[in-house]
């Protein structure tokens, strides 16, 4: 609670600043209430994270819970800790660790009854394991002790229904006018690309050098490379790339430095995949966002006028996001990333009804219709869980089709030192997972296989990169890949 007091004198607006209170007063009244399922629903930008964080410790406190989990979509910016009374873990850890039935995840698993975990950003979980990991949640809840708590500014429609039965019961809203909170918490305007336009690269390069700071989010690692090429040709000042190329410290560093060249007004030009769209507490004046699904979009303008420091014009929030559709057009590989663009695409714009960013019902109609387009138990889980196929469970529930390897990361010019000293120290895994965590990208097996030149096993299960890594964009990505993996 003392580093929540210390944010009370962070450069906000005074209506971002009430706005953050009313959700905070909101968690810290809510952590009274008997354990269960929770959703804390407040616009991106908004403090949920750590006014869910108060919820957790005020609740644990009251309840006697035993620990803290925090699962959050990607380990960008976070370190990944255990054991200890608050853990910090990843999406694809806390999930397939419950879904596995290797003895090594088994064993994690007891740490989670009793406790109380917050699952941020939780829209971020594929819609085809949506009705195994519901089943699994109020199983947790009901038997363990566990209270769980779903963060995110929009909420995936996890909640039971007619249409899905196997959805999350008994579910406490910790705010109760969502609608009033996400009205007084607009900061920018979305302006939405004209039917049927399309901008080649250097058109979208032009538009955003036109400004002094822009963010500019693309959907894929290859749109991330040309579109940083093409401002380079334009030699633009303060032009940095983010993207699951570059390893988690690699990461963290661009991160902060764009943070202290927006605070100070110097040039920043961002150009970044999809990675800096959650958890990612970041403010531009203007977001560039390729088109795509909505819950992408709306993240992306959680970057814009994150603070509502910009002066209003008028009535108009004065914070700018444009939207914009490449002519290259790529998607990454996953059906309900391009599923959730087609919806926005045909169901939305082509109504001529564009989704206001004021408007948590159009966001609930946007995930009913996504859901409607498949089955949210895709690949038979919870068949296979109750008739004790464990083995089988555990191969299918897959947060990603191909989970690769994780690969340190040597060759970086400014870590190289660093990396080969922490290699020669090395003693066990645990020690892998502490110190050298940061320093890794994840591969696909196809790009392992296609570096397998610069890839030594130089400790059992470590893999060590020590080829071409760029100072500016990190792994060189093959031309016929598009993404790399965020775990």
């Amino acid at each position: 609670m003392v580093y929540l007091d210390s944010l009370s004198t962070r450069p906000m607006s005074t209506e971002t600043r009430t706005a953050r209170n009313t959700v905070l007063n909101s968690c810290l009244d809510a952590a009274q209430l008997e354990s269960g399922l929770f959703t804390l629903r407040v616009p991106t930008g908004g403090g949920k994270t750590l006014a869910g964080l108060a919820f957790a410790l005020k609740h644990a406190a009251i309840h006697g819970k035993r620990r803290v989990i925090i699962v959050a979509p990607y380990l960008t910016i976070l370190e990944q800790t255990a054991l200890g009374p608050i853990v910090i873990t990843s999406n694809v850890q806390f999930f397939e660790s419950l879904f596995s039935n290797k003895p090594g995840r088994c064993r994690k698993v007891h740490q989670i009854a009793q406790s109380v975990v917050l699952l941020d950003e939780c829209q971020s979980l594929p819609p085809g394991l949506q009705a195994p990991t519901c089943t699994m949640l109020n199983q947790i809840a009901e038997s363990w002790g566990a209270t769980i708590v779903l963060m995110t500014a929009t909420q995936p429609g996890w909640q039971k229904t007619d249409r899905f039965k196997k959805g999350l019961t008994e579910v406490r809203e910790i705010i109760h006018d969502p609608t009033s909170l996400y009205k007084k918490m607009v900061r920018a305007q979305i302006h939405w690309p004209e039917k049927g336009t399309t901008l080649e690269w250097g058109e979208v390069a032009l538009a955003a050098r036109q400004h002094k700071q822009a963010l500019t989010i693309v959907n894929t690692l290859k749109a991330a490379r040309d579109l940083f090429t093409a401002l380079s040709h334009l030699e633009t000042p303060g032009l940095v790339h983010l993207s699951t190329a570059l390893c988690p410290l690699h990461r963290r560093k661009v991160l902060d430095w764009a943070r202290m060249a927006l605070r100070s007004g110097e040039p920043c030009q961002v150009v970044s995949t999809q990675v800096i769209e959650a958890g990612v507490d970041i403010d531009f004046p203007v977001v560039f966002r390729e088109m795509g699904p909505l819950d992408a979009i709306l993240q992306a303008a959680g970057r814009c006028n994150r603070e509502g420091l910009l002066p209003q014009q008028g009535n108009q929030p004065a914070g700018r996001v444009e939207l914009f559709r490449s002519i290259d057009g790529k998607l990454p590989s996953d059906r309900w990333y391009k599923v959730g663009r087609s919806v926005l695409e045909t169901i939305f714009l082509a109504g001529n009804r564009p989704p206001s960013l004021d408007d948590p019902l159009a966001i609930e109609e946007y995930f009913r219709h996504l859901q409607a387009t498949g089955d949210l138990d895709e690949q038979e889980i919870d068949q296979l869980r109750f008739s004790f196929q464990f083995a089988e469970v555990a191969d299918r529930y897959k947060l990603i089709d191909d989970s690769g390897v994780p690969v340190v990361i040597a060759s970086w010019s400014e870590t190289k030192d660093e990396v080969e000293s922490l290699l020669a120290d090395m003693v066990n895994r645990d020690f892998y997972q502490r110190k050298l965590v940061r320093h890794q990208v994840n591969m696909r097996y196809s790009e392992v296989i296609k570096r397998s030149r610069w890839i030594t096993e130089d400790f059992p299960g470590v893999l060590v990169y020590r080829g071409p890594y760029d100072d500016q964009i990190g792994l060189l990505v093959d031309e016929t890949t598009n993404t790399l993996l965020i775990v």
